[in-house]
C-alpha cells in the first residue's frame, strides 16, 4: 500500500494490525513520513491535528492510558540517545501534548535525574521561543514523564537550505532574510536564558523547531548549565 493511503488509514483507524505495526516502525525512522502525517492531519482538521485519532494507532503492548497521570500516551514522534518523545493527550484539558520519557535501557537513577533536571531548567524559562513544560507525571511503569507543548513543524536544519519549502510554508521569498529572522528568535531565547543564569551549550539548527505559523523554538536543554551550579562547585 502506498504511503498516502497507509497514512490515511492510520488517521481513520482502518489499518490492519500488521499494517499498523509496519507503519509505526516506518514513522520512527523516516522524518519525511512523519511530516507527511502531520500535514495530512492538519488537512483533516484545519484547527489542529486530532491526536485522539492518532492514539488509536498505538500498537505497543504497554498500557497507553495512565489515568493517575492524566495523560493518554500514543505513538512515538522521535527519539534521541537517552529519551524518546511520544504523542499524548492531556485528559483534564483535552489537548494534544508531547510526552518525553526515557528509553527502556536508560531508565536508571542517573538518567532519571538528568531528565528531571532538564525539565526543571526548561520549566523556569518561560519565553515565547522556548517550549513550555506543562507538567511532570509518573508513567504506568513508574518512570517520570515530562509533559510539553506539542510543537508541529520542522527543524531549522531541514528548512534552512530549501527556499522552495520556506516560500511554500511561510511565504518568505528571501531565504537569507528568513534564516536571519530565525537566528534573531534563537538569540532572544538565549538572551533570556542567560539573564536567568542558564547556558544552553548545544545550539545547532537541528535543535531549533519552526512551527507552521513561523513560531521558533529552541529545543533540547539536556546539557544546559546553570551558573549557580558552577559557583557552588
Amino acid at each position: 500500500m502506498e504511503d498516502a493511503k497507509r497514512l490515511r488509514g492510520l488517521l481513520d483507524g482502518t489499518l490492519e494490525h500488521d499494517e499498523q505495526a509496519e507503519l509505526e516502525t516506518a514513522l520512527e525512522h523516516r522524518p519525511a513520513l512523519r511530516r507527511a502525517l502531520a500535514d495530512l492531519a492538519l488537512q483533516t482538521d484545519r484547527t489542529r491535528p486530532d491526536p485522539s485519532v492518532m492514539l488509536k494507532a498505538d500498537i505497543r503492548t504497554t498500557p497507553t492510558k495512565d489515568v493517575g497521570a492524566g495523560v493518554d500516551v500514543g505513538p512515538t514522534l522521535g527519539r534521541g540517545g537517552m529519551a524518546l518523545v511520544r504523542l499524548g493527550q492531556q485528559l483534564k484539558l483535552d489537548r494534544p501534548v508531547a510526552v518525553k520519557t526515557l528509553r527502556v535501557e536508560r531508565q536508571n537513577d542517573r538518567d532519571i535525574g538528568r531528565l528531571l533536571r532538564e525539565a526543571r531548567i526548561t520549566g523556569k524559562l518561560e519565553h515565547p521561543n522556548i517550549v513550555p513544560v506543562h507538567d511532570i507525571v509518573q508513567g504506568a511503569d513508574g518512570v517520570p514523564q515530562v509533559v510539553l507543548k506539542l510543537i508541529e513543524g520542522e527543524t531549522w536544519s531541514a528548512l534552512m537550505s530549501d527556499p522552495d519549502r520556506v516560500r511554500q510554508r511561510f511565504g518568505a521569498d528571501d531565504l537569507l532574510e528568513w534564516n536571519l529572522s530565525v537566528i534573531v528568535a534563537v538569540s532572544r531565547a538565549l538572551s533570556f536564558a542567560h539573564s536567568r543564569g542558564v547556558l544552553h551549550r548545544d545550539v545547532k539548527p537541528s535543535n531549533v523547531m519552526v512551527g507552521p505559523f513561523g513560531e521558533v523554538y529552541l529545543l533540547d536543554w539536556g546539557i544546559a548549565l546553570e551558573l549557580d551550579e558552577v559557583k557552588r562547585d
